[in-house]
């Protein structure tokens, strides 16, 4: 079964604010960020399942190297 992410706006301004937060780290934090997100994100698309149940039925994954969780439900 094919799903399709749908990303809440909240998420998006916090993804937003990260990505300005690293900017101002480095130059290539900003691009390192996204790519893990997208990385986790592709990885909830093909087996949403997989991830741990953290509160009833809202799911978790953690992105690499960054210390940051998405949280989804099916």
């Amino acid at each position: 079964m094919a799903y399709n992410l749908i990303i809440k706006t909240l998420a998006e301004q916090d993804i937003t604010q990260a990505v300005e937060w690293y900017a101002q780290q480095s130059e290539q934090l900003p691009e390192q960020l996204i790519a893990a997100i997208d990385y986790s994100l592709e990885s909830i698309k093909k087996n949403p399942q997989h991830y741990q149940r953290r509160y009833g039925e809202v799911r978790i994954v953690f992105t690499q190297r960054f210390s940051y969780g998405i949280y989804y439900t099916i």
